[in-house]
């Protein structure tokens, strides 16, 4: 699929009348041109369902960033199967005092099963830079009825838990627990583009077709920061239980890579505190770096340089 094909689509969304800011998980003119986006079909099943609340697989395509009014806004889009499976992000606002580690005993309230993982060192099998982690989100979803829940916090302060939850739409607002990031998060599962189910298969653009997925926006103050230049991201996707990765990263883990599991081979063990970044099977950088996004300008010249395009065919 060619950018032009992608970005048209965008385009009838932006017609849409889709209001400036509204959190429901779908593409957005502001969010411009993606920030990254995944090289490898899923090993966690491709979505064919085509419903908001309701996914038969999770695959991580592109990862899309703004900010306004001191919001970040962040679009993953994708799947996340309605099994409980877990899509979790880690923030690195740049503090030294992050977890390049995840410590033993958690902090935040982030499950155990991560205690001893370690992120991307700089210099190690082709990574850019040390990732340290400040603050993380799980989201995770199922139930009947529908039910999406998130949990999170501030690895810095020791402060997280439970953040709250909604039907995955409600304009993102989360209910019935303590949102010490004042997140808001939605999440739109009709997806049934992007990557394919053959796992490990280099995919080419076909990340860039998917426009909806989960789409979360935070204050700049939650996250200790006043921009979002310079904010590392990290996105993957793990089981119901934190306790097996899937092959679906953000950034993309190599062409041929299945599922890494436990071990990092697929294997499960009931914990991924063993898994290293740094290793062979995790070359590159699974995390992403966020510089303010040109929004309708960058819209504005992908339809020019596919009209370009068009005149020269």
């Amino acid at each position: 699929m060619s950018t032009r094909s992608v970005f048209a689509a965008a385009a009838v969304l932006a017609t849409a009348g889709l209001a400036a800011g509204q959190v429901n998980g779908v593409y957005k003119p502001a969010y411009g041109a993606p920030v990254t986006f995944q090289g490898i079909g899923t090993g966690f099943g491709n979505s064919t369902n085509g419903q908001v609340q309701n996914a038969n697989g999770s695959e991580l395509n592109a990862a899309f960033a703004y900010e306004s009014g001191g919001l970040l806004n962040l679009l993953l889009t994708g799947n996340l199967e309605n099994n409980f499976n877990k899509l979790v992000l880690f923030f690195d606002n740049g503090d030294l005092g992050g977890y390049n580690v995840l410590p033993n005993p958690s902090v935040a309230s982030m499950p155990d099963k991560y205690n001893g993982m370690t992120l991307d060192q700089n210099g190690v099998n082709g990574a850019t830079a040390t990732f340290r982690a400040t603050h993380w989100l799980s989201v995770t979803c199922g139930g009947g009825p529908f039910g999406m829940y998130v949990d999170g916090g501030n690895l810095l302060t020791n402060t997280g838990g439970y953040l709250g939850g909604n039907d995955g739409q409600s304009g993102g607002l989360l209910s019935g627990g303590s949102n010490v990031l004042n997140a808001a998060v939605a999440l739109d599962n009709s997806n049934v583009a992007g990557v394919d189910g053959t796992a490990g298969t280099a995919q080419g653009l076909n990340a860039l077709t998917a426009l909806t997925g989960l789409e979360v926006q935070i204050p700049l103050a939650s996250l200790g920061i006043g921009t979002i230049n310079g904010l590392r991201v990290m996105a993957f996707i793990n089981g119901s239980n934190h306790d097996y990765l899937s092959n679906q990263f953000l950034g993309s883990l190599p062409v041929g890579s299945g599922n890494l599991g436990g071990d990092g081979a697929g294997g499960f063990n009931g914990s991924v505190g063993g898994i290293n970044l740094n290793a062979s099977y995790a070359a590159g950088d699974q995390f992403f770096t966020l510089v303010p996004a040109p929004g309708s300008i960058a819209l504005l010249a992908i339809g020019g340089l596919a009209a370009a395009r068009r005149r020269r065919a």
